[in-house]
This record gives C-alpha cells, sequence and structure tokens, in this order.
C-alpha cells in the first residue's frame, strides 16, 4: 500500500470486535450533528474533537484499548507495526458522505501511539462557501503568474486553493497538475483535466514533481506546500514560464511571505525580487476564527493585490516591505486589507467576538485601536 490510499470502508471494517468497535464509534461521530474538523485518539485516554472553539474531551465512548488501535490500523496499513517505527502513517478512507484524513504516529519515546483523523468533504467547497473575497475568480482566467496562500496549519489553505481549482476545472478548459503531500481533495473532470500526483507515492518531492510538471503541458499547477528552496526556485520557473501556480507557505501574513519566498535566495535578492513584482498576482493569508456562539469558524483574511505599478515597485525592494503594509491599510486599490481590517470588519458584522477576533490577530496593540471607537486606527475597507 503506497504512502496515499483511498480504503473503501464498507467491507474493511468487518473483520472481528475490536475493528467493529473502531468502525461504531467512527460512524456514530461522523452521523452526529457535532461540528467538528478532527478526532484525536490515544491509547487508553478519551476521546478528542477539535471543535470550532478549540478541542474538547468526548465523554460518550470508553477510551480505545491497545487491541481497538491494533485492528484500526492494521485495517488501513498491514504494516503498520513496521511502517510507524520510522515515520508517521497516512491515509485516507473514503466514505459516503466524507473523507477521513488518518494520520498515526508515535508517542513518549515510541511507547505509545496517536492517532488524529480529519474529516472533510468529499467535494471541494465553492469559492462563495470558503469566505474568500469574490474578486479573486477574476485572477484564475490569467495565463500565468503565482497565486501565493498562507497561514498556519489547520487554517484551510488546501481548502481555498481547491475551490480555485474547482472553479477553474467549472469554467476553463485546461490541465491542471497538483503536487500535493497527500492529496486532500479529488477533483473530477469536468471542463479541465486532473493529473494530481501524491509526494512519496507519484513523485518523490514537490520539487520533482514540479519539474516533472513542467514537462506534462500543464496550464496550471497546485504546489500544496513550499517547504525549501528547490521547491521554491522551481515555483518561480513555473510561473515565468508561462503556467498560472498556485501554492501554499507557512507565515502569518502577505509581508512574510514574501520575505520567506526570498530568504530562499540570499545571494540573489536583488534577482529574485524582481522575478517576484513580475509574477506575483497575490497573497491571501488567512486564518479561521470562531463565529459568535461558537458553531462554527469564520474566514478572516489579509489580502496584498499586485495589480499596480506602486505595488510591483515596492515588492522589488525588500527595504520597502514595510509599506506593503501601510498600501493594504490604505485601501487604495479597493482589495487589499489587512488581517486586522478583516477582524474588525467581522466584530462590527458581528460575525466573530472582539475576544476571539484579538486571539487571532498578529498585532494586538493595533486591532484593540481600531476595535475602540475613541481610539485612532486605519479605516475598515468595505470588499465583497
Amino acid at each position: 500500500m503506497g504512502h496515499e490510499e483511498a480504503i473503501q470502508l464498507g467491507g474493511a471494517f468487518d473483520h472481528d470486535d475490536d475493528h467493529a468497535r473502531a468502525h461504531e464509534v467512527l460512524m456514530d461521530l461522523i452521523a452526529s450533528p457535532i461540528n467538528f474538523s478532527d478526532i484525536h485518539i490515544e491509547l487508553e485516554r478519551p476521546l478528542m474533537l477539535r471543535m470550532p472553539m478549540g478541542w474538547q474531551e468526548v465523554t460518550d465512548y470508553p477510551p480505545f484499548t491497545a487491541g481497538d488501535i491494533s485492528a484500526f490500523l492494521t485495517s488501513i496499513d498491514p504494516d503498520w507495526q513496521a511502517n510507524i517505527s520510522y515515520a508517521a502513517i497516512s491515509r485516507a478512507i473514503d466514505l459516503m458522505s466524507c473523507r477521513l484524513r488518518v494520520n498515526a504516529y508515535t508517542i513518549g519515546s515510541g511507547l505509545s501511539i496517536a492517532i488524529n483523523v480529519r474529516r472533510q468533504p468529499l467535494n471541494p467547497l465553492s469559492l462563495e462557501e470558503t469566505g474568500l473575497p469574490m474578486y479573486l475568480r477574476t485572477l484564475l482566467d490569467q495565463p500565468k503568474g503565482l497565486i501565493l496562500f498562507t497561514g498556519p496549519t489547520g487554517v484551510g489553505k488546501t481548502t481555498s486553493m481547491a475551490a480555485m481549482l474547482d472553479y477553474i476545472n467549472k469554467t476553463r478548459h485546461a490541465h491542471i497538475v497538483t503536487i500535493e503531500d497527500p492529496i486532500e481533495y479529488v477533483h473530477s473532470r469536468r471542463k479541465s483535466i486532473f493529473s494530481q500526483k501524491e509526494v512519496k507515492v507519484d513523485t518523490p518531492s514537490f520539487a520533482q514533481g514540479l519539474r516533472d510538471a513542467l514537462r506534462q503541458k500543464p496550464d496550471v499547477i497546485m504546489v500544496g506546500e513550499i517547504r525549501d528552496r528547490d521547491t521554491a526556485d522551481t515555483v518561480f520557473l513555473a510561473a515565468e514560464s508561462g503556467h498560472l501556480v498556485l501554492a501554499s507557505l507557512h507565515t502569518n501574513s502577505a509581508k512574510g511571505s514574501l520575505n520567506k519566498m526570498l530568504s530562499w535566495f540570499p545571494d540573489e535578492t536583488p534577482h529574485r525580487a524582481r522575478s517576484l513584482a513580475d509574477t506575483l498576482h497575490c497573497v491571501v493569508s488567512q486564518t479561521l476564527v470562531p463565529n459568535g456562539d461558537g458553531s462554527d469558524r469564520v474566514l478572516a483574511t489579509e489580502v496584498l493585490m499586485n495589480q499596480t505599478d506602486e505595488v510591483r515597485e515596492m515588492i522589488e525592494q525588500p527595504d520597502k516591505y514595510g509599506a506593503l503594509v501601510d498600501w493594504m491599510r490604505s485601501g487604495r486599490d479597493k482589495m487589499s486589507h489587512t488581517l486586522n481590517q478583516s477582524l474588525c470588519r467581522l466584530v462590527k458584522e458581528q460575525s466573530i467576538t472582539p475576544r476571539d477576533a484579538l486571539r487571532h490577530t498578529n498585532d494586538r496593540l493595533e486591532l484593540h485601536g481600531l476595535l475602540n471607537p475613541n481610539g485612532a486606527g486605519a479605516p475598515t475597507p468595505r470588499y465583497s
């Protein structure tokens, strides 16, 4: 079995009572009205669910025994005991209503095992459902260039990129190549052709998969994560050579994304900055914030649009990246905005609470000023 292989659940859980119990618990949780994204399983510990407000303990089921865990892992990887000794096990389970991403790994110096089960929709969300600004879809008609998504793990970067690919699939006759670790959403062909590659199964690395993709006549390329110089270098090449590239980074702001892209090339900063200025369409930095009653999560974004000569000139000069933040605050292009402006808007719309906004900002002092009616702060732009 490969690093990531979807399992049809129907006949997979019929081997023994321990296995059947794991099946029953997962099915009960998935069928329940509880709004959770992840299940955390540890030996002889209560199950935990990741809710919009954070992790919560589940008391309806007894903790999993060693037999429960062993039977479950055997069902998704018969050689799990050997495989988990040197790396985490990553598998997918396809259900009728959703897809489960299972990641199992050792803890406590190898003395115990933990399992994270992430629940995902079978199909990508629409752009409207993500909460992304709708003007971003105009970028998806571009024949080439770079769109960067940034933010910490678990804030929906892959979901946002999948929604963009789904929009292209519905509107363009294109060849779309994705390089992912693992494949999160399986896209069905509509107007576009999909070639989805998984790192360590279909290609040894993001960089190699990207280099191979350039020889396979793609129109659009999605890179699940830029992790190193080699991948960043190939992303630059792909965007410069006539492809529309969507890629993600683990940074917390638009400014941080630009600095990260240049940090891999300290000896080539001027050249790479010019390339970034020429190819970049936009940076979307995002986070998910609990809504007012904690029943769901709301998308907050920071967007830097590179659509004017003024912005391109600032991107060419890394020492002026602070001025880019001022540009986003100004809202002069009616699209760019900071994370704090997005959070402030959501508070004013009563979509989120001030407390949760302050928990998710990267500049608490500025946001406090924006939320304080008597404080000074930049105006909040309106965008749609």
